[in-house]
């Protein structure tokens, strides 16, 4: 059981069992007052407090026992470790397609690390939180802040997991989760569609058929290979897009690292089927 310690004074046995408190040789000297106690993994630790705050010593020691016997208890050093720091381990370490870790490395430095970088983990509150979220309305899209408020979530999360804090801060009632603005789809008319299409180079012109006609996006139209198109059966096999990764054209799976088989209408496969004429294909190597 731990207990805490008054620095300022110290108690002198007397010859007859007579008790008396004294000044110590710290008197008046830093924190009065230091709280000792066994963590869970058998090592001594202590938090001090200054003078007049005796009851909030004690309130740390209580907390500090019933989370040791909750299994909840998280060593108040660990949260130390400045964001920036946690961050960038959290980075290194976290499972990313590569296009989703360029992408996130990009938000998490621009708009997570010049708020909270410099701060302590443990030091991170729910006001905080706030306070950064209310600086980025007008600023970015909600949509955006859905996004990085999402990636601070998820990485204060991870602290919690680690036991670098206790709690996030981010799941605190007061805090309330950017929302992105939900807007009505309206798909592009035939009239439009045409137009988009009679704009473009022959060449290209089929982008807008597999596009319109078989909702493919624009990743996978440009990664599809003539022997992922059945026109005989009027199916296509998705299973690649191409991608910009750190300004470099790179093969990658489709969206969820799924592939799939679409629908082919005879529409659109007369428009393949003469671009097959039209435009021979090449061979393409990619990384």
């Amino acid at each position: 059981m731990g207990h805490v310690e008054d620095r300022w004074y110290k108690v002198i046995k007397h010859p007859g069992g007579r008790k008396e408190r004294v000044k110590s040789d710290l008197f008046g000297k830093g924190m009065r007052y230091r709280v000792r106690y066994i963590g869970p993994d058998g090592r001594e630790r202590s938090q001090s407090f200054p003078d007049r705050a005796k009851r909030d010593a004690d309130a740390f020691l209580v907390s500090t026992e019933t989370d040791k016997l909750r299994g909840s208890y998280v060593d108040p050093s660990a949260g130390r470790l400045t964001f920036a720091e946690y961050a960038e381990s959290w980075l290194r370490t976290r499972s990313f397609d590569e296009s989703t870790r360029e992408v996130t490395e990009h938000r998490v430095r621009k708009h997570l690390l010049p708020f909270f970088g410099s701060r302590q983990l443990g030091a991170i509150k729910p006001g905080h939180i706030r306070e950064w979220d209310a600086a980025l309305v007008g600023k970015l899209a909600p949509a955006t802040r859905a996004v990085i408020f999402a990636h601070l979530r998820t990485i204060l999360g991870a602290a919690v997991d680690d036991e670098r804090i206790a709690k996030n801060p981010c799941s605190a009632k007061s805090v309330t989760a950017p929302r992105p603005v939900q807007r009505r789809v309206v798909p592009l008319r035939y009239d439009q569609v045409s137009a988009i299409r009679g704009g473009l180079a022959q060449r290209y012109r089929a982008m807008v058929d597999l596009g319109a006609g078989c909702g493919l996006r624009q990743g996978e139209i440009l990664g599809l290979g003539v022997d992922d198109i059945d026109l005989d059966a009027g199916w296509v096999h998705v299973s690649r897009q191409v991608k910009l990764v750190r300004s470099r054209l790179v093969f990658g799976l489709p969206k969820n690292d799924r592939d799939r088989r679409v629908p082919l209408p005879d529409s659109v496969a007369l428009v393949l089927r003469q671009h097959i004429d039209d435009f021979p294909p090449v061979s393409l190597t990619l990384p």
